[in-house]
């Protein structure tokens, strides 16, 4: 059968990188079409808005250029909004894009998607040994950032938070070097920055960070990266939100349980594993501090509560997954 050909297609976001207006949102002149249609659906992904994105994929899918940036906007509505339906036709489509365009560009770019797709549901990932060491060479220059990203990523889920810092801040210099007022790009980064910080023990400047990650996502009421930070402790990020943007806040803690969710049986359908659906969010992340070894003593200050409460805690959790020790949580829970 003979392969189609095609330019070479868009594989990162397309938002994270348009100018700032002073009203705050980004400023979409001179986008049409197709790129207009992917940059709306795109800040209302960030923005924590998830329905419709299967109208959304139906209306790229056929024929478009870029696709591949389009599928990733959709895995995180099919998430958000609960749509096995939309969930299974991204994947397989991801999966077929390199045999419908046989070339060596749709082979990297399709892996590069997977690559965020992995990373976004827990799952392992296929090329970490890339991803880290940034072997880059037979990366279309467009695609690098999004790689050099996924490294810095790939760096932190494996504990490597000074090469992931390394990275992160020359990610950082290249756009101040460029001048680029990013919005969602400019959060990730340094939201990356605070976690690695918060890591390496240095919390007045994890602090400093945590404040700049607020600061940018204000103005576009940037809700997906902060879904995470009411999981575990109360946190640096959480009390930045908390003094500086309330309402942002009251909108993250609105959307977490669910969306959490969301994520645990996406991840289970993706990887096959059964991790458990039935634990809060914060009872996910203690079972997450139990399953590491942590004593409840070193939970406690983590999570900003007594010891007694941990304690308690730790019953619960046991009972609704139907152990009796930290030793049985097993893959009840990811790392």
């Amino acid at each position: 059968m003979r392969t189609q050909k095609k330019p070479l297609p868009l594989v990162g976001p397309i938002t994270y990188y348009l100018p700032i207006k002073k009203n705050g949102c980004p400023d979409m002149v001179g986008l049409k079409g197709e790129l207009a249609l992917i940059a709306r659906a795109e800040l209302r992904i960030i923005r924590g808005e998830f329905e419709g994105m299967d109208r959304f994929y139906a209306a790229i899918r056929k024929d478009g250029r870029n696709f591949l940036t389009a599928a990733g906007i959709a895995i995180f509505g099919a998430v958000g909004s609960n749509d096995p339906l939309l969930f299974d036709a991204v994947i397989k489509d991801i999966d077929a894009y390199p045999s419908r365009y046989g070339t060596p560009e749709a082979r990297i770019a399709a892996e590069i998607v997977m690559e965020w797709v992995r990373n976004f549901l827990r799952a392992p990932l296929m090329c970490p040994e890339r991803l880290v060491k940034l072997d880059l060479a037979p990366i279309p220059g467009e695609w690098r950032r999004q790689v050099a990203y996924l490294g810095v990523m790939c760096l932190q889920r494996r504990g490597e938070y000074r090469a992931a810092e390394v990275l992160a801040d020359a990610l950082l210099n290249l756009d101040a070097e460029k001048e680029v007022k990013s919005s969602a790009a400019d959060v990730y980064l340094k939201k990356a920055k605070a976690m690695i910080c918060r890591e390496e023990g240095r919390l007045e400047e994890a602090e400093k960070w945590c404040r700049a990650v607020v600061e940018s996502a204000k103005p576009l009421g940037i809700v997906l990266p902060f879904l995470g930070v009411v999981m575990g402790p109360k946190s640096a990020m959480e009390r930045a939100l908390a003094s500086e943007a309330p309402k942002l806040l009251a909108k993250v803690k609105k959307l977490t349980n669910g969306y959490f969710r969301n994520l645990v049986k996406y991840h289970n359908r993706y990887t096959g594993e059964k991790v458990s659906e039935d634990l809060t969010p914060r009872e996910f992340y203690l079972a997450q501090c139990l399953k590491a070894g942590l004593r409840y003593k070193e939970i406690a200050e983590r999570m900003g509560i007594a010891e007694g409460r941990v304690h308690n805690m730790a019953v619960a959790i046991y009972e609704t997954l139907g152990i009796k020790c930290r030793a049985k949580i097993g893959n009840q829970v990811w790392h």
